[in-house]
């Protein structure tokens, strides 16, 4: 066996190694977490510490379920994220699609400012933003959270590196029979940006669905907060419920790795290939 191929060998070895590691120390967190909302409460804190509940409940879900009106909780968060998502998709396509593939002065000019806004911390503008939805009546409603959230410039980034990697000439020949251009773009450069699409669609879901300091300085009435607002309250001064807040942080991470796993396939072949050109 030659040198090289053992150097390979050795290599590749390492490799498998370090993303086992990795793997393994995200799983435990989530594992623990899953692990202790099936817990009584005697058992969380006995000692030694087992993993695994030895008398597994569904008291803490109970609990929960009891302590917040989780079906106002969950369709909060799901219409806040889900029209958030879809907004910025939309409007993230076209503009990306814009900056890729028309050609006019001072594109480029306005591609870096909208990055250069990436750099602004988030809570920066808290202060503005609120002042801002406040003078418009948008607090304490759903589209004050949304309006924030309908326009991703990390999604226009993204659609534009994967929209330079259209064929001009596939768009050229559209033109040639007469297509115009929202109609190339609907029809001819969406299908090929679907990827992409489910890329974006996910991550700004997960951003959205996770959100906590926005919701948090809009949202005042307990029938409008999100499920990660109501969560925070089960984390007092002196004392937390750690049962239900482990069930309640298994509710919230259980949709948005169902939508991970059935969207995986895009997600990998979106970030993929994105950026070749």
């Amino acid at each position: 066996m030659k040198l090289s191929q053992i150097i390979s060998g050795v290599i590749k070895v390492l490799l498998y190694f370090i993303l086992t590691v990795g793997a393994i120390t995200v799983l435990i967190p989530f594992l623990w977490m899953l692990a202790t909302a099936f817990k009584p409460y005697t058992e969380m804190f006995k000692l030694p510490i087992s993993f695994l509940p030895k008398s597994p409940t569904f008291q803490n879900f109970v609990e929960l379920a009891h302590t917040f009106p989780l079906p106002r909780l969950f369709f909060n968060s799901f219409f806040i994220a889900g029209v958030a998502c879809v907004s910025s998709v939309f409007f993230a396509t076209m503009v990306g699609y814009g900056l890729a593939k028309f050609r006019s002065r001072g594109l480029n000019i306005i591609f870096l400012i909208l990055l250069s806004s990436i750099m602004v911390p988030d809570f920066t503008r808290v202060i503005p933003l609120y002042l801002t939805m406040v003078r418009l009546k948008g607090d304490n409603t759903y589209w004050g959270v949304i309006i924030v959230n309908y326009l991703s410039i990390f999604g226009i980034f993204l659609m534009r590196q994967y929209a330079m990697a259209i064929p001009e000439e596939l768009l050229d020949a559209a033109r040639i029979d007469g297509a115009s251009e929202p109609r190339i773009l609907m029809e001819v450069a969406f299908p090929l940006l679907r990827p992409a699409c489910v890329t974006l669609l996910v991550i700004k879901f997960m951003w959205v669905w996770n959100d906590f300091l926005w919701p948090l300085v809009m949202l005042r009435e307990p029938k409008m907060m999100t499920l990660p607002i109501a969560l925070s309250g089960l984390k007092g001064l002196q004392v937390i419920r750690y049962g239900p807040l482990m069930a309640g942080a298994v509710a919230i991470v259980v949709p948005v790795a169902v939508l991970f796993l059935f969207l995986q396939k895009y997600i990998v072949r979106g970030i993929a290939l994105t950026g070749f050109k």
